[in-house]
């Protein structure tokens, strides 16, 4: 048996384990009496993360079936997203083994980044504003080093920079 269906007392499909026909890992869906997703529970890789960063997934659906809030988890990484009425990702929380961060996005790009990053004994936090190219305008970093700042314009050469 590769799928599994619960259905209520009119017929409808209210949950579904089945293995996803792509990688083969076991996805649970709660669907909406129309049959619209409302929460997916997943072994995937998250939207434009390589296959092999598969990680627990959790999605929660609108009433339409669009993805507005998803959660990963894995030994090496976790994150929480928060999507846009059309289901693209626009507000990202993460935190890995070396950095944390938020992310403001436009769909797939990011906008407006704020990390936190720890490297050996070295520790850097940076907010980095990006172009619709996914090209960073503004760098404003700093570290025990110091703080820098550097703006680009929007053919990505270096307009001002600050140590």
């Amino acid at each position: 048996m590769s799928r599994l269906v619960l259905v209520d007392g009119a017929g409808r499909a209210r949950v579904e384990l089945e293995l996803a026909s792509d990688s083969q890992e076991p996805r649970l869906v709660f669907t909406h009496p129309d049959g619209k997703p409302w929460a997916t529970l997943e072994v995937a890789a998250l939207p434009g993360a390589p296959k092999e960063r598969r990680k627990a997934t959790f999605t929660l659906h609108d009433e339409t079936g669009v993805a507005r809030i998803g959660m990963g988890a894995s030994s090496q990484d976790s994150g929480v997203a928060l999507y846009q009425s059309q289901g693209t990702p626009g507000l990202a929380l993460y935190h890995s083994q070396e950095s944390r961060g938020l992310v403001v996005l436009n769909g797939r790009v990011p906008r407006i980044h704020l990390r936190y990053n720890q490297h050996d004994d070295s520790e850097l936090s940076e907010l980095l504003f990006w172009d619709e190219q996914k090209r960073v305008q503004v760098d404003v970093t700093a570290g025990r080093g110091g703080t820098s700042m550097s703006l680009q314009n929007p053919d990505g050469q270096r307009v001002f920079s600050a140590p």
